[in-house]
Parts: structure tokens; sequence; C-alpha cells
């Protein structure tokens, strides 16, 4: 299988919940977060992504988890590595106009049972089980 890029996902969590983003056009949440330009470190990459997703500052990146994703709707014949950081961010989240992100959600263990949001299927099946089990959500 041939991984056509590799993008990372920060999973800000603060008071038990952590926070997804829609993007504009979406009907589903995801992790803050995106591709990984050439010569970016997971780190700047992280960086960068979340001062244009919710115009806030990165503090602290811990790595969490690597997955190999399948093709989704926005990437239907490319599979490609997600890499998971649990994140310490300075700023309240704020929509930036000159970006695509929509909404944003903080997400408890009672939302992800409930299933009241659209997840993607990473978040969903893999990410948020993985951070209830480990009591970083509830």
């Amino acid at each position: 299988m041939e991984i056509a890029f590799t993008k990372m996902s920060a999973l800000w969590i603060r008071e038990g919940k952590v926070l997804v983003v829609r993007g504009t056009g979406d009907n589903f949440f995801k992790a803050l977060g995106g591709k990984i330009d050439e010569g970016e470190s997971d780190e700047q990459c992280l960086k960068r992504e979340i001062k244009e997703e919710c115009m806030c500052d990165l503090i602290s990146a811990e790595f969490l988890i690597e997955f190999k994703a399948q093709p989704t709707h926005n990437e239907p014949k490319r599979y490609f590595d997600v890499r998971f950081y649990i994140v310490d961010v300075a700023g309240e989240p704020q929509i930036n106009p000159e970006d695509k992100t929509e909404e944003f959600l903080w997400v408890g263990k009672e939302e992800y049972e409930s299933e009241s949001h659209e997840l993607t299927g990473t978040l969903q099946d893999e990410i948020l089980p993985v951070l209830i089990e480990k009591g970083l959500i509830y």
C-alpha cells in the first residue's frame, strides 16, 4: 500500500472533552490538523494548523498513536498516515475567517456515546475509545 501523504491531528483536551472541528460543506467533525508540508516537522505542522484553524498557539505536543488511514470521500483513492498528538494550547478557539473551519465542538464521553454529531471514522472508532479508556475524556 503506497502512502500518498501524512496528516497531523491535534487532540486538544480540556475539562474531559476534546475539541473537534467541522469544515465548510462537511457533514462530519474531525480533529484539528491537516497535511504536513514538505520539510515541516510534526510539531511545526501542528503549530501551523492550530493557528490556521482556531487562531490559538501550540504550547506542547505529545505523540499518542499513528494510523494508516483508508481512503475517504475527501481523498477517494489515496491511503495516508495520520499521526495523533495530545496537545496543550494557549487561547480560546475562534473561527478564522481566512480558513475553512465552520464550527467547533467539545466532545466528551456523553457526546460520543449519544452519537449526536457525525465524526470521522478514525475519530469515532479508534481515537475516542482510546481517550475514554485512558480517562482523558469523560
